[in-house]
Formats: C-alpha cells, sequence, structure tokens
C-alpha cells in the first residue's frame, strides 16, 4: 500500500474489523438478472413446446417455462427488500 496504513471499516455483525479498500455494497439482484432468470426458461419452454406441438404448444411451453423461471427467482431472492 505503498507506505499509507489502511484504515479499518467495520462489518455488520459486532466486533468485526476489515482493513483494506472498502468495497461497498453489491447489488446481485439487478433487473436485468431478474429477467434472464425469467427469459431463459420461458425461452427453453417455447422451444420444447414448438417441437411438441407446433405454434400453440411454444406459447404453452413459454408460460409454464417462465412460470416456472418467476417462481424459482421468488424463492432464490425470498428476504430481498423492495
Amino acid at each position: 500500500m505503498n507506505g499509507v496504513v489502511a484504515q479499518p471499516y467495520y462489518g455488520r455483525v459486532a466486533g468485526t474489523r476489515y482493513y483494506g479498500p472498502y468495497r461497498g455494497y453489491r447489488d446481485r439482484n439487478s433487473t436485468g438478472n431478474a429477467v434472464l432468470t425469467v427469459a431463459g426458461p420461458a425461452a427453453v419452454g417455447a422451444g420444447v413446446g414448438a417441437i411438441m406441438g407446433g405454434g400453440k404448444g411454444a406459447g404453452i411451453g413459454a408460460l409454464i417455462g417462465g412460470g416456472g423461471g418467476a417462481l424459482y427467482y421468488l424463492v432464490r431472492n425470498r428476504n430481498r427488500r423492495f
């Protein structure tokens, strides 16, 4: 650190001290991640539905896949504060 003494910053738990640059809060639950979590399974469901049942099957597969992706996102981010 070129002769500069690192100042401690304190964690959330009492008595924890960290030395080095403060990294700040990293938001892992961005809107882009939410969209990809829902759109990915919807696209896969649409593809499988199109193979199985044509155009109508693609729509049904997209709805089922999107619903599954949304359910997964909500379960995974259960404690997220909006």
